[in-house]
This record gives structure tokens, sequence and C-alpha cells, in this order.
């Protein structure tokens, strides 16, 4: 009956907290509803403990076994080389492409570009038109036109008058040309290549050169994104970093009319240990590509270079003009434009490091300089 009393009384001060087969503990003080608690024997308190630890081990050891299950099946987190995760290497990867991008704004650089309109006649196709370029690109400037916005202002010293930028194709019809587009096809993104913009997929062990390398995939995260890289990467083992590129950049929408992709194998070079520059890059397109232009073939190369002179102070490597035969050896006309040029600096009491000139082969008449060496050209 006592029991049956305190359940009553519990009852009417509505304490529903309170189980009905438990003596209730003397309620003391002003509010009654403050000192309310079942009183539970001993031998209770130990098996609710127990039970208590047994579903915290039970809740653990299944979030363990749900993180090891996680490590194994998102790709983020399996380890692809050397220990190193696929996010670690992702990391690695894009950092590197940004910081040597952030070393290459520190001076301008050369570019030279040839390409050729070939005939569709396959192996035997024949060239109906050419079209050469030769400019300073800057990086600490930006690019700009109707669609795009990005690093790498090129100033023409060849190809700048508005006839040169056009090359004759099959049919008796021009193709207008892009020649800032050149520098784009040295980089796998110049202005966004990151996480947020790209997917980088493991693929396999390979060798460029005698250069060990990881190749990956590489593919725009949003699919119908324009202008953004879809291809392959080829990144040495030692650093990281990005040594060939081979790919193209995805179709820009049917209203935007006049733009034309190449597909490009672009190589890098190593400048100083851990640090590789783009080089060269061979592109081509024979108009069967997406919203290519059908019965056109184009091919082309081109170089970048002027390294050595970031590196060291040292004038800048020529020896592509050489490869190119645009010049030949120095002879006893560069030898009376230095001449000119000594007496120049000692009339006007100027200290400048040696100077040398070179004649160049080449259409129209222009006088520039490249680091240290002053070029004139003359017709061919």
């Amino acid at each position: 009956m006592q029991g049956a009393d305190h359940f009553d009384r519990g009852r009417k001060l509505g304490l529903r907290s309170c189980y009905p087969f438990v003596p209730l503990v003397r309620v003391t003080g002003p509010n009654p509803l403050a000192g309310c608690r079942p009183h539970i024997p001993r031998d209770h308190q130990h098996s609710r403990r127990q039970l208590l630890v047994s579903v915290t081990a039970v809740l653990l050891l299944s979030a363990l076994s749900f993180g090891a299950s996680q490590g194994l099946t998102d790709p983020a987190y399996r380890v692809e080389f050397n220990g190193l995760t696929h996010r670690e290497l992702a990391r690695l990867i894009f950092a590197g492409e940004r910081k040597m991008l952030n070393q290459l704004r520190a001076q301008p650089l050369i570019m030279e570009t040839y390409l050729q309109s070939l005939s569709s006649g396959g192996q035997d196709a024949l060239p109906v038109g050419d079209a050469y370029f030769l400019g300073e690109v800057d990086l600490r400037h930006n690019f700009r036109d109707d669609i795009t916005v990005r690093p790498g202002a090129l100033s023409l010293w060849f190809g700048r008058a508005k006839t040169d930028q056009f090359v004759a194709v099959p049919g008796h019809r021009w193709l207008k040309l892009n020649p800032d587009g050149d520098l784009d096809m040295l980089f796998v993104d110049i202005s966004n290549f990151d996480s947020d913009t790209y997917e980088l997929t493991y693929e396999s062990t390979d060798t460029v050169g005698n250069t060990p390398c990881l190749l990956f995939s590489v593919t725009p995260l949003d699919p119908d994104a324009s202008a953004l890289f879809t291809g392959q990467i080829w990144v040495e083992t030692s650093a990281f970093k990005i040594i060939r590129i081979e790919g193209t950049f995805t179709p820009l929408p049917v209203s935007v009319r006049g733009h034309w992709y190449f597909h490009f194998d672009a190589y890098r070079q190593m400048v100083s240990p851990g640090a590789w520059v783009p080089a060269t890059s061979y592109f081509e397109a024979t108009g069967q590509e997406k919203n290519g232009l059908p019965g056109v073939h184009i091919r082309g190369r081109t170089f970048i270079w002027g390294y050595a002179n970031a590196a060291g102070g040292k004038e800048p490597s020529l020896s592509t003009l050489s490869d190119n035969r645009l010049w030949s050896a120095p002879g006893p006309v560069e030898d009376r434009l230095e001449t000119m040029i000594k007496e120049i600096e000692e009339r006007n009491h100027l200290r400048e490091p040696e100077v040398h000139c070179r004649v160049l082969l080449t259409t129209p008449l222009e006088l520039f300089n490249v680091g240290n060496t002053v070029i004139l050209t003359i017709p061919s």
C-alpha cells in the first residue's frame, strides 16, 4: 500500500518521468518538481552502466569500420603512388602548376609559331598556305577578347598585320587565325587549373623520354562547360610536375561562331632540378573534330623560350631560329653592325652588356631585340 500511495502522489504531481514500480524519494524544497528523481538500486545502476559501455563500444567499432570502408571505396583516399593518396597527388599537381605560372610572370618570354594549311590528300597532302608568328608574351598582363580573359598578353613582332592572320585553305577560302591561342596550347589551363574546375584520374605509369611519369586523365567537373581542357597529362615522379600535355579544349556553344580548337601535344623542358617549363607544342586539326571546318587540315608547332634570362641573367637561347634556318652564321654584315653599336655606346658613354647583332632572313623589314641581341630583318 505504501508503494501505491507513492504512485498516486507522483501521478497527482504530474511526474511522467517517474517509474510506477520504483518507490519515490522524499520531495524536499519549495519546488516539488526540482527534487524528483527515481531511486534506482545499485545492481540496476551497474547493469545500465554496462549496457551504456557496450553500446558505446559497438558504435565506435561501427564508426571505425565505416571509415575504413570509406577509405577503400572513396577514390580521393585511395593510395596511388609512394604512399600518397589520390587527393594528395592532385593537390601537389595543382600547386606545382600554379607555382610555375607565378614564376613565369617574372619576365616576358619569346613565343614563335609556324603553321601550314594542307590539301586533303592524306599522307600526300601538299601545303596550300602557311603563317608565321613571332612575339613577346607577358604573363603579368591579361589577354582579352569577346569570350576570353586570361593571363598572357602577346605582342607580335611578326604577323601583327591583319592580312598576316589569315591562311589559305582548300576551296579558295581563307581561315582567320588567332595567334594568342597558341599560348593556351602550352598549358593545361592557364587560368583555372584547380580542383574546383577539373577532375584528375590516375591511369598508369609511363615514361617521357627517360623520365618516369604518372599518367592522368583530365576532365572538367562541369560536363557542359566550354573552352576547358580535356585530355591527358604526364607528371614526373620526383616533384610531381607536369612535363607533357595532350588533348584539346571543349567546344564552344553553337551560338559562338568562328572559334575552332586544335588538338595539341605539348612538351616541357627542365631548366633546373625540379623546375619544368613549357618548351614546344605540336598542334593539328583535320576538320573532322566536333565543330570543325570540313575540308580544312591545319598543322603547326609553337616554341617558347627565354627562361635562361630569368634564371641566371644570361641571354635567352635563340637556337630555335638557327634550327629553323631563319638566320645564317654571323658574317661581315653582323660585324659592321656590331662596330656601329660600339661606337654609339662610346660616344654616349653607355655602359651596357656586350651587344650582338644578327640578320633574320624574313620579311617585312623590321628591327627589334631579344635580350642583348639586336635583330634586323631583311627580305629573303
